[in-house]
């Protein structure tokens, strides 16, 4: 936490970082307004995208490939709510400091802010989502106990590991303009290697390792356990996803670091 606070608010908890905070919470209010502006049907599309994308799955593996997973509908759209929030952040994010460029050559504000703030908008709809991953299993009789208890942990690194990809994608943007293409590409791969879609039983045993190198593998498996079959994450699971959200962490603070000094001059 001193880490995260000493990256946004640099020069400490005067007026200066009292200043910034309201920033935060002016550009947050301002990206939720602008993303449902002249809307009609508003945050209510934060739950029919997923739902939709997860109906789209359900036809395509359970009812013509049937694929031999209980409550598919459940155990898809558990996978696609988190993950619409993950790469959508990403990316968005990953622009946010060039857009921003005006204001950070106007005020001493850390670029680091911006896509925090983007994490923030995003982890408040994907908020916003839960309640019909929870409305689906009531409906379809999912076993939903206390492992429901594992659901903030697993979030919160959630979070945590989108800021570091969109504190990172943000920083190497102002130098990269590529990446816009790239990581569009490296998303769809990344989706296909996560299990999203499918179960981590359904892996081969000699592609296993495949989980324990994705950051964001054992996170999804925890949700779908909890939602689908009322289990807790393994400690395993728990181990390995700290593990790589501290590292994920620890590098977007690092490249943040060599580059920011210069992100004024090269916006």
């Amino acid at each position: 936490m001193q880490i995260l606070t000493k990256l946004l608010f640099p020069y400490g908890h005067d007026l200066f970082g009292i200043y910034r905070k309201n920033l935060l919470y002016n550009i947050v209010g301002r990206n939720l307004k602008l993303k449902y502006r002249q809307s009609y049907m508003g945050m209510l599309w934060t739950l029919l995208i997923p739902a939709f994308s997860a109906i789209i799955y359900y036809f395509v593996f359970q009812i013509i490939m049937k694929v031999q997973i209980p409550n598919y509908l459940l155990f898809v759209l558990s996978g696609l709510v988190p993950w619409t929030f993950l790469s959508g952040t990403a990316l968005g994010a990953m622009e946010s400091i060039v857009l921003h460029g005006y204001l950070i050559n106007k005020v001493p504000v850390p670029p680091s802010i911006f896509p925090l703030t983007e994490t923030i908008t995003g982890f408040i709809n994907f908020l916003l989502a839960i309640p019909i991953l929870f409305i689906v299993a009531f409906i379809t009789q999912a076993p939903i106990n206390f492992s429901v208890f594992y659901l903030p942990l697993l979030f919160a690194l959630l979070f945590v590991q989108t800021y570091s990809i969109s504190l990172a994608l943000g920083t190497l943007f102002v130098y990269f303009r590529d990446l816009r293409h790239l990581m569009t590409l490296i998303l769809q791969v990344w989706f296909y290697l996560t299990p999203v879609i499918y179960s981590e039983s359904m892996i081969p045993e000699n592609f296993k390792w495949i989980s324990k190198a994705n950051p964001s593998a054992y996170l999804f498996s925890g949700i779908h356990n909890i939602f689908v079959f009322g289990q807790g994450p393994t400690p395993e699971m728990l181990l390995i996803s700290c593990l790589w959200t501290f590292g994920l962490l620890m590098l977007s603070f690092w490249i943040y670091k060599k580059i920011s000094t210069f992100i004024a001059e090269n916006i």
